[in-house]
């Protein structure tokens, strides 16, 4: 008896060795999208525990370091600890002005994990590198999950691109505060750094002008389309086509889709973004998709009245000085509300029969020497550009803004081919 005693005794002490002994991963065990520039897997692991700290130098770490500790706090029940003070274990972020904005180094050993970076971004894609380390129930919370462990790696990466976008369209389908903070949250993981939100279209006016109360009192809702009867037939059979119910209502006894954000929602928006190192782009289009605009103000058309060509919608008439006011206005409450150094004006698709036959605007084509009705397009993008200067922000636009010509300080975005 004393012999079996002895005999396992010695089995538990070899157990207790193998649990707490570190694990090495294979290459086809990591998974970082995207690929770092340079990364060497090394012997061993990390292991996170509630022990585990995180040590700052400076003010311009700490959300990265809360960005990680907010994820414990959410996956595993409990926040990881973050100190003022250097030590040679846990999570230690340092500084490091030879390395470029946005990049980073990120060594994990056994004992410790160190990110140095030179700015916010650097040390918060480091983290993003670890959070995809993870277990992916890093992403659950109150996960069930109890090993927190990564590989020993060593990685110096930076970004090939420095912009790195992802679209929303809001207009044809309207998301949730909730659902845009979920699609930021992945952004995030994947570095990505720029937020483009398409507020308004013929389909839906989705940004609270208050100048225009109509563009969101009426502008925000329409009776449902094909598309939303095809979204909800398919929901029968799949789930992720669901639409929610908050974004219906009834009006003068018609069931209604929609919905817009608050100016106090938009900036919710820009904060929660700007936390995870993201710029918000907004896109406003004009002159054209301005229908859900010019159903409410009907004073913007060429005829005063909302429409439809052949395949677009009427849009603002460039011959009447409402249209720049009204613009102008708009555009004044948005460059107001995002610190974004562009303002998307679309400019795609304009159906330009009624300036053809609008006297207004063959008048401004005349009085200013203009080719056509691409070239007053132009003008009237110029003059937009010239606004916007004024107020600290560049222009930028779809290709067709190209057609009447372009001035040396627009973007364009190329969609078409």
């Amino acid at each position: 008896m004393k012999n079996f005693s002895s005999l396992l005794m010695l089995l538990l002490i070899l157990n207790s060795c193998e649990t707490t002994k570190t694990r090495s991963f294979t290459e086809e065990e990591i998974s970082i999208v995207p690929k770092p520039s340079e990364m060497l897997i090394k012997e061993g692991s990390f292991r996170f525990t509630e022990d585990t700290k995180i040590s700052v130098e400076n003010d311009t770490q700490k959300p990265a370091a809360k960005y990680l500790s907010d994820l414990f706090e959410n996956a595993a029940g409990y926040p990881l600890s973050i100190i003022d003070t250097r030590e040679d274990r846990g999570i230690v972020l340092v500084n490091d002005d030879a390395i470029t904005s946005e990049a980073y180094t990120l060594e994990v050993t056994p004992k410790k994990i160190t990110i140095k970076a030179s700015d916010p971004a650097g040390y918060f894609y480091g983290v993003q590198t670890l959070r995809q380390l993870l277990p992916p129930s890093i992403e659950t919370k109150n996960s069930k999950e109890q090993n927190w462990v990564i590989p020993s790696i060593q990685i110096t990466d930076s970004p090939r691109f420095s912009w790195r976008g992802m679209h929303m369209d809001f207009s044809r389908h309207f998301f949730s505060l909730d659902e845009v903070k979920t699609f930021l949250d992945y952004m995030a993981l994947y570095k990505l750094n720029t937020y483009h939100m398409h507020l308004t279209d013929d389909q839906g006016w989705r940004i609270e002008i208050k100048k225009y109360p109509l563009l969101t009192e009426k502008g925000a809702w329409r009776v449902e389309s094909s598309h939303d009867i095809a979204c909800n037939e398919l929901a029968k059979t799949d789930p992720s086509y669901i639409i929610d119910e908050r974004h219906y209502h009834n009006r003068d006894g018609q069931k209604m889709y929609g919905g817009f954000f608050t100016q106090d929602e938009i900036k919710e928006i820009i904060a929660y973004a700007a936390e995870r190192q993201i710029e918000v782009i907004p896109e406003i289009d004009m002159p054209g998709h301005f229908k859900s605009a010019i159903d409410n103000y009907p004073y913007l058309s060429c005829t005063d009245e909302a429409g439809w060509g052949e395949l677009f919608s009427t849009p603002a008439c460039l011959g009447k000085e409402t249209t720049y006011e009204f613009t102008k206005n708009i555009l004044s409450e948005i460059a107001e509300l995002f610190p974004s150094e562009y303002i998307h004006i679309g400019g795609d698709e304009v159906n330009i029969q009624s300036w053809k036959e609008c006297p207004l605007c063959q008048k401004v084509i005349k009085d200013n020497n203009l080719k056509d009705e691409h070239e007053l397009q132009s003008f009237f993008n110029r003059e937009i550009e010239v606004f916007l200067k004024s107020k600290g922000k560049r222009l930028m636009g779809w290709d067709e803004i190209v057609e009447g010509g372009l001035s040396k300080d627009a973007t364009m975005m190329w969609w078409r081919n």
